[in-house]
């Protein structure tokens, strides 16, 4: 969470939030950390005059970036280890078991147990308590995440992390920020950040998989019109 003298930033966990978080901080005076990864009801109230603006991606595309960037990983997340049976398991059986991770309670429970009381500075951050609101859903875990996030904010501003540079071309436009040359050189000039090594995420779903995800995360899919 980052906040400005125009807007607040929500980060939405992998979905392009660290090249908005940077390009914040390298382009826009008083913009300031609040918190990492903090959903909107943690925002202080002297801010929440301000419009909101974050952004979403597709859910089948963030499960095979948010697995090989684990994997990748020499400490991967709790979260990851858990689902993946401690990395035995490959893409199509630790996915599965995210997206059943709030009805299975062995799972939950293993997750849970390991989770902090309080927020951290790293990873998701989600604490015990946090957790406890995707308990017994049937949800997949990346909309449990989106709707974490944005609970409570009046008409967010939701770009898509498929069009992030032109989605925050026009915020410039729509919010007046300044500086606008420094900004539009940033998002002209600086690559992608904080990505992982993968083929495209069509490659990668069976289509049983395929279909367990469309169930899962059908309202952030339905909202956002994404499609497979």
């Amino acid at each position: 969470m980052i906040v400005c003298n125009k807007f607040v930033f929500l980060h939405l966990h992998k979905s392009g939030g660290t090249f908005v978080n940077q390009m914040m901080a390298a382009c826009i005076p008083y913009a300031r950390q609040i918190g990492y990864h903090f959903p909107y009801h943690e925002l202080p109230c002297s801010f929440r005059r301000l419009p909101v603006v974050g952004t979403v991606r597709n859910p089948w595309d963030y499960y095979v970036s948010w697995y090989h960037f684990q994997a990748q990983m020499k400490q991967p997340h709790p979260l990851f280890m858990c689902v993946s049976d401690n990395k035995r398991l490959g893409f199509e059986q630790t996915i599965l078991n995210l997206l059943k991770l709030g009805q299975d309670e062995s799972l939950f429970t293993q997750y849970h147990q390991q989770l902090p009381n309080k927020f951290m500075t790293q990873g998701i951050n989600l604490t015990k308590q946090c957790l406890l609101a995707h308990k017994d859903s049937d949800k997949g875990f990346y909309s449990f995440l989106y709707e974490r996030l944005y609970h409570g904010a009046s008409a967010p501003i939701i770009i898509k992390m498929e069009g992030l540079r032109d989605g925050l071309n026009s915020l410039i436009e729509q919010l007046q920020l300044q500086p606008e040359q420094r900004i539009r050189a940033f998002l002209r000039d600086v690559p992608k950040l904080n990505t992982s090594v993968h083929n495209n995420y069509q490659s990668y779903y069976s289509n049983s998989l395929k279909q367990a995800v469309a169930k899962a995360d059908a309202t952030t899919i339905n909202q956002h019109n994404y499609v497979f």
